[in-house]
């Protein structure tokens, strides 16, 4: 969703019947926004632990104990998922780049 708008607020779309080389660095661009956007949620996420951590939220409102505690647990799941993912882009990014300029010639 955040990365169709980013797409459409740049004007960003692919011409049919275009170049290799054209495909290959739309396809870096868009995993390029994916890594960048999942790295901007783990930022996030570390930012809402740290403030939780901060304030005492829990011990201010002892009525939301149980969703902060709840909060804490299901944000370090999606805290490890988004940084696999980013690092697999990058990954996949770095791999792809080097195959890509091993197949024209460069050694």
């Amino acid at each position: 969703m955040v990365l169709n708008f980013i797409l459409n607020k740049l004007g960003i779309s692919i011409p049919e019947g275009s170049e290799a080389l054209t495909n290959y660095a739309f396809g870096v661009l868009l995993f390029s926004l994916m890594a960048l956007l999942a790295l901007i949620n783990v930022l996030g996420y570390f930012l809402s632990f740290y403030f939780l951590q901060r304030y005492d939220i829990s011990e201010k409102y002892p009525k939301f104990n149980i969703i902060v505690k709840y909060y804490e647990k299901s944000s370090l799941f999606f805290v490890f998922i988004e940084t696999l993912f980013c690092i697999g882009c990058l990954l996949f990014l770095i791999i792809s780049a080097f195959i890509y300029l091993k197949n024209i010639g460069f050694k």
